[in-house]
């Protein structure tokens, strides 16, 4: 019984290190750049956003091993928008069960293959499923 309350102990203070779960943290933010494409939504670091044609208005259709390549712009909080981004934002959950920021209803994901502001190699990429296109306001 011992050393489980010091396991317990334990792993609480290293989850109080790690800082409050998602809900509790800053809220998300999706603003707006400019790419090849036109006006183009972005998330906070400036990654292009993307949406899924597999997916429908609430309903995330990305499963674990999609999630690995596309991952999804995870609400923290309630979702906020730059100035200029018409439309709303909301929240749905994936198949992972986790929460995730939804433009005009779709869900919202990044690319791993973009590494820095402006970049939009997701454009027109196709699975079994669908294609992903570049989110636009």
């Amino acid at each position: 019984m011992r050393t489980c309350r010091g396991l317990l102990a334990g792993a609480a203070l290293l989850l109080a290190a790690c800082g409050p779960a998602a809900p509790g943290g800053p809220s998300v933010t999706v603003g707006i750049a400019s790419a090849a494409q036109g006006k183009i939504l972005v998330d906070a670091q400036g990654l292009t956003l993307y949406t899924y044609t597999a997916d429908s208005p609430g309903n995330p259709d990305c499963d674990q091993a999609c999630l690995a390549l596309w991952p999804p712009l995870l609400a923290r909080g309630t979702p906020t928008k730059a100035a200029g981004v018409p439309g709303a934002l909301g929240v749905a959950t994936n198949l992972a069960g986790r929460k995730q920021v939804t433009y005009r209803g779709l869900p919202l994901y990044t690319f791993v293959n973009d590494k820095k502001p402006g970049e939009v190699t997701g454009q027109g990429v196709k699975d079994s499923l669908g294609v992903w296109i570049v989110a636009t306001p």
